[in-house]
C-alpha cells in the first residue's frame, strides 16, 4: 500500500474493510464469488450503511481483489453510488 502512496489513514481503512468482509464472508476472501460480493453490497444497504461509508468500504474491497488477490473478475461487479441530490 505504501508503494501505491496510500496514506496511513487509507491503509488502516482498507485493512479494516478487508477484515470486515472476511468476517462477513466467514472464509478466506480468496474463495469469494461474484455473488458473495453482490451479497456483501446488499448487506451494507440492508444494515443502513450510509452511501459514503458503502463507497469507502467497496473501495477497500476493490483494492483487496484488484491489487492483493489479483481477482479482476470480481472487481467488475463492484460499483460506487452517488449521494441523492
Amino acid at each position: 500500500m505504501t508503494a501505491r502512496t496510500l496514506g496511513p489513514a487509507s491503509q488502516t481503512s482498507h485493512l479494516r474493510v478487508c477484515k470486515r468482509f472476511a468476517a462477513w464472508l466467514g472464509r478466506s476472501p480468496e474463495t469469494a464469488t461474484p455473488d458473495d460480493v453482490r451479497d456483501f453490497q446488499r448487506h451494507l444497504v440492508e444494515t443502513g450503511t450510509s452511501t459514503c461509508t458503502r463507497n469507502q468500504t467497496m473501495t477497500g474491497v476493490k483494492f483487496l481483489f484488484r491489487v492483493t488477490l489479483r481477482r479482476h473478475d470480481l472487481v467488475a461487479g463492484i460499483f460506487s453510488l452517488k449521494e441523492p441530490v
